[in-house]
């Protein structure tokens, strides 16, 4: 009798299993047609737009180095890679606005000045976290770019900056 119930035990945990696969996967597929609607939506009513967090972003700012490490992970996945529309909003860009205010405004809102002396720009052996190359940088350049097409990015350098005077900056 007890055998019995092992087996139906297994049983039961096998097609839970299998149930918790199929609910995360429709999730996922779920989440994916939600995107395209807000594309969609922000092609047809642009004078609606908002920010809009997307759901699945990872808390920002970050503020450490697992939460660094979280969100690159998060940023590999190509289809994770629309915080770019949210990191463009951020930047609040109007015809007064400049690239290098730009950078400086984004950084802090994605980065903790805690994390940021963690981190520098080129990277620094194995002390500290090297920022350029990695996915987030990628993600800040192509915000940067969609708010300032012709831009040719020698403004967006002020990140090497903004990461080597985090020092000086109060926590």
């Amino acid at each position: 009798m007890k055998n019995v119930h092992m087996q139906l035990d297994s049983r039961v945990a096998a097609i839970l299993q299998i149930l918790v696969d199929r609910q995360e996967e429709l999730n996922g597929k779920v989440e994916h047609v939600i995107l395209i609607l807000h594309k969609i939506h922000r092609k047809l009513a642009p004078e609606e737009e908002t920010i809009i967090k997307p759901k699945e972003l990872p808390t920002l700012p970050l503020t450490d180095e697992d939460s660094f490490s979280d969100f690159q992970k998060f940023l590999i996945h190509d289809t994770n890679f629309y915080p770019v529309d949210y990191f463009a909003k951020l930047m609040k860009v109007d015809e007064h606005t400049d690239e290098y205010t730009t950078v400086g405004r984004i950084l802090p809102k994605v980065i903790t000045n805690s994390l940021a002396r963690m981190i520098n720009y080129a990277g620094s052996g194995s002390v500290k976290l090297k920022f350029e190359n990695t996915k987030l940088h990628e993600a800040i350049i192509c915000a940067v770019l969609k708010a300032f097409p012709d831009s040719n990015l020698v403004q967006a350098e002020k990140m090497s900056r903004w990461f080597y005077t985090s020092n000086q900056r109060k926590i």
